[in-house]
């Protein structure tokens, strides 16, 4: 059986303008991670899009490798909750994350203002 995906997007208002999210849902593995990447490079708005990780069931080597492919082109700031089936993984190979969606953002808008605020993704 093949594993499938979700890509919910929402948007969040902020005091920098409004910030574009996006939920990710189901799975992801070496059949559809390159579908991940290029659903992500098809949204609109401005960069790093907020890219919530959060309620994936499994996401494998491949689906990995596509996510930092994505950080390494600062196209997203990834979001993964403490309650994850995946935080646990995503903190042992060092995935850089914020554990909520408010944080990634206001971490954004203190980089984007030179700030060096106090709350800093996780490596």
């Amino acid at each position: 059986m093949e594993s499938t995906f979700d890509l919910n997007l929402g948007t969040v208002d902020t005091a920098g303008g409004v910030a574009v999210t996006a939920m990710v849902t189901g799975e992801i593995d070496v059949t559809n991670a390159l579908d991940l990447a290029r659903s992500v490079g098809d949204v609109a708005g401005t960069r790093p899009l907020i890219l919530d990780l959060s309620r994936l069931r499994y996401l494998d080597s491949a689906g990995f490798a596509v996510i930092y492919r994505l950080l390494e082109k600062r196209a997203v700031t990834i979001v993964l909750a403490p309650d994850s089936p995946i935080h646990k993984a995503a903190t042992l190979i060092g995935l850089t994350f914020y554990e909520s969606v408010e944080t990634a953002i206001n971490s954004e808008q203190e980089r984007d203002n030179g700030s060096n605020g106090v709350s800093g993704p996780r490596r």
